[in-house]
């Protein structure tokens, strides 16, 4: 599998029609190039409200994104927004009479509705002819289902999502788009994100993924996961990543005292494959940006890890440089914005 550079670069061509915009989303050294003409996605944003704390769209379209470049390669497909998911489709399809369709759950005796499915994002990809060759489907699911309690208070309980639903789900939802001529042959990948608990560190994770060109699919559970790499599981499964983050500590610390390194790392079937760190502090002078930069390339470039590496230094929420090394790089590149 391809790693997803967490980077999306939009060229606006000046005086050119909007059918001329081009947009690249880069994965390593290939990358979906979007089809044109560029088309929006059919909806924007659709969630139930179902969610209570963070609910990151972009995370969810991203890890989307690199699960589908397993089947729908980048150096021969197109990547197209949702064309077939309306808002008024969205709303029948995650409707307590269909998708949403689930027993109510128990507290004290007192039973509470359950809606798991709060959006589902679709992806196309495209054939070189123009023609669509599949659609990705990230179905997010919410395990935590908020009720009233006795004082009034809006709480939450953690409740099973059964195997059962989630196969159940995939099934309607193949069912649903093999219903469209167009896609009758084509294939069809429903991938199951689960969110996480409210105020998480962690934005949730995809768990469940199946692909098939037929009217039938099978899921197989996925270990995917976004970890700290200074937590105590990291230490114990992956301690050179574990050492990377200290070693980036110590750095940092003996250029700028009371610095935060946040490091965190996404890893795919036990592997780690990126590599998020952010460097931050109330104020950097230019000379210690200069210095940082210098001393985190230096440790970057001795951390061998077959993945890609995201460095951010900022003072203040503003951006000040980042350090940036793609998988397999020989060194990595540095860019100060200022």
């Amino acid at each position: 599998m391809k790693k997803l550079l967490i980077l999306f670069m939009f060229f606006f061509l000046v005086g050119c029609s909007e059918e001329e915009i081009t947009k690249e989303v880069f994965f390593d050294n290939d990358y979906y190039r979007v089809s044109t003409p560029y088309k929006p996605p059919i909806v924007d944003g659709f969630v139930l409200n179902n969610v209570w704390g963070t609910y990151n769209s972009r995370t969810v379209e991203e890890d989307l994104m690199m699960l589908s470049t397993t089947f729908f390669k980048t150096n021969n497909s197109f990547f197209q927004a949702g064309q077939y998911l309306s808002e008024d489709i969205l709303k029948d399809l995650l409707s307590d009479e269909y998708l949403n369709n689930s027993d109510p759950f128990l507290i004290d005796e007192v039973e509470h509705k359950t809606t798991f499915i709060t959006t589902i994002h679709e992806q196309n990809y495209i054939a070189g002819s123009g023609n669509i060759k599949g659609v990705s489907l990230g179905v997010v699911l919410n395990p935590h289902q908020f009720y009233k309690n006795e004082f009034g208070t809006n709480v939450y309980a953690e409740v099973e999502i059964s195997d059962e639903f989630i196969e159940t789900t995939a099934q309607k939802l193949v069912q649903h788009f093999k219903m469209n001529e167009e896609l009758k042959e084509i294939r069809i990948l429903v991938a199951f994100f689960i969110l996480p608990p409210p105020n998480s560190l962690f934005p949730g994770t995809f768990e469940y993924i199946g692909n098939t060109f037929k009217e039938e699919i099978e899921l197989k559970k996925i270990n995917y996961e976004y970890l700290l790499l200074n937590s105590t599981k990291v230490l114990s499964d992956d301690l050179e990543s574990y050492n990377f983050q200290k070693l980036l500590e110590e750095e940092v610390e003996a250029v700028k005292k009371n610095t935060l390194v946040k490091s965190e790392g996404i890893y795919y079937e036990n592997s780690i494959i990126q590599i998020d760190v952010e460097v931050s502090n109330v104020k950097f002078q230019k000379s210690e940006i200069i210095h940082l930069t210098s001393k985190i390339s230096e440790v970057v470039n001795s951390y061998k890890c077959d993945c890609f590496i995201n460095v951010k230094i900022k003072s203040s929420n503003n951006l000040e440089a980042l350090v940036i090394k793609k998988e397999n790089s020989l060194k990595p590149e540095i860019t100060i914005m200022r």
